[in-house]
């Protein structure tokens, strides 16, 4: 991980400055010193530091953090904004106790470059330094996904056997079976009188 280091003080204090350079970390990709006694209007914005962000930071999640050891001096209401990629936030009130340790931090999208502005607060005075690092995410491994496709396996489909039915056969050359009447015997009945026919007949 580079490490990036811009110092942009508008007043030199060495003392305060080995100080507050102290929290900067070799795992910080971007870090912004700045600072020193400025003079404007209450409520009035000025640019403090405004820094190229290295390409391969553009795009990423990044933790921003204040460090500032405040001194004797106290200036309430003196606001830091730090903007980037269209975005902007902002520390409060980072002077607001005398010998302040300020520690504060929020997540930020980077952009091509980082805009740090003052906005004074109701003394119109600032005189604390103070650093802002910036730790950002590593960006995934690329990795490449085979996709694989099942192949479809069509079952096998079995037919049964089947045994085709013996036909019946109806033999052609055999006479058909006759039936014989029986033979009727006709006894004639006796007649009633005696005819001429019948002499002998004696009743």
């Amino acid at each position: 991980m580079r490490k990036f280091f811009v110092v942009l003080a508008v007043v030199t204090m060495a003392a305060v400055g080995l100080a507050v350079a102290g929290p900067a970390s070799a795992v910080d990709d971007l870090v912004i010193q700045a600072g020193g006694f400025t003079i404007g209007d209450p409520g009035t914005i000025v640019e403090v530091a405004n820094v190229e962000v290295p390409a391969d930071l553009v795009g990423q999640t990044c933790l921003a953090t204040l460090h500032i050891q405040n001194n004797g001096s106290i200036h309430p209401e003196n606001d830091l904004i730090v903007t980037t990629a269209g975005e902007s936030f902002v520390f409060e009130n980072y002077e607001k106790t005398a010998g302040q340790s300020t520690l504060g931090s929020g997540e930020i999208e980077m952009g091509e470059n980082v805009l740090v502005e003052l906005k004074f607060g109701t003394t119109g005075r600032t005189s604390g330094e103070f650093v802002i690092t910036f730790d950002c995410e590593e960006p995934p491994p690329e990795t490449t996904t085979t996709a694989t496709v099942p192949t479809s396996v069509v079952p096998e489909i079995t037919v049964p056997e089947t045994t085709a039915p013996v036909p019946t056969t109806i033999p052609t050359d055999v006479a058909p079976q006759t039936t014989v009447a029986p033979t009727t015997t006709v006894v004639p009945a006796e007649p009633e009188q005696p005819t001429a026919a019948q002499p002998n007949y004696t009743g």
